[in-house]
């Protein structure tokens, strides 16, 4: 079976040129990293890139095309390294990722930086091991000349919102939003273990924590 799954992963592995680009994927053992869920095989993907406009819907396509082909098989960890890039495709990626039960790992020598977060923030479970790094949101418009101010007033509140309402909705704490907010956009704060402990951007989301507990994975 891991023979032919590896084939029909390397053709949907062919397509897959866009900017957040997905580089590799390996397989796991059963257990609270990438527990089976009631498939019989669970894969780690590695993406790297910056995020944009498409790449949520490539990914939730990839995804469904990995389904059809092999039906007993999940994506259970998604491995990332990214400076960050489109708020909006962030948002939709890190619903596609919790909709999966799709955990996020940022090994040490990765970074997550700008929204790259709200994609960590989207994992059931959050391993940032590499750099995490914030900084408050900007649109594209604000950064040309003789850009209309009370527009991107709105634009900016309606971002905000909009991310604040993604928080909630991931059980991140609104604290993220605060700190962003603190950082001007052309600089980057980098997160200690104790603020992304605090903001609830270390660790596995607390239903899922309840279900590896139901099923004995976090005793494997």
């Amino acid at each position: 079976m891991k023979n032919i799954l590896f084939i029909c992963l390397m053709i949907l592995f062919s397509f897959n040129t866009h900017a957040l680009e997905h580089i590799n994927w390996d397989f796991q053992k059963d257990g609270s990293f990438c527990p089976l869920l009631g498939y019989k095989i669970c894969t780690m993907h590695v993406y790297t890139g910056d995020i944009i406009k498409g790449d949520a819907n490539r990914l939730d396509d990839y995804i469904g095309k990995l389904a059809k082909l092999e039906p007993s098989t999940r994506i259970g960890i998604i491995q990332i390294s990214s400076n960050g890039g489109d708020v909006e495709e962030a948002l939709r990626i890190g619903r596609i990722l919790r909709k999966n039960r799709i955990q996020v790992l940022i090994p040490m020598d990765s970074h997550c930086y700008s929204s790259c977060v709200l994609l960590l923030a989207g994992g059931v479970g959050r391993f940032p091991f590499g750099d995490v790094g914030i900084h408050s949101f900007y649109s594209m418009s604000s950064q040309k000349p003789n850009a209309d101010y009370e527009q991107e007033e709105k634009i900016y509140a309606a971002t905000e919102k909009s991310i604040r309402d993604y928080l909630n909705e991931m059980r991140v704490s609104g604290s993220v939003m605060d700190a962003m907010l603190r950082v001007p956009s052309s600089k980057l704060e980098i997160l200690d273990i104790d603020k992304l402990q605090e903001f609830g951007l270390f660790g596995i989301d607390p239903v899922f924590n309840q279900y590896l507990l139901s099923n004995n994975y976090l005793n494997k």
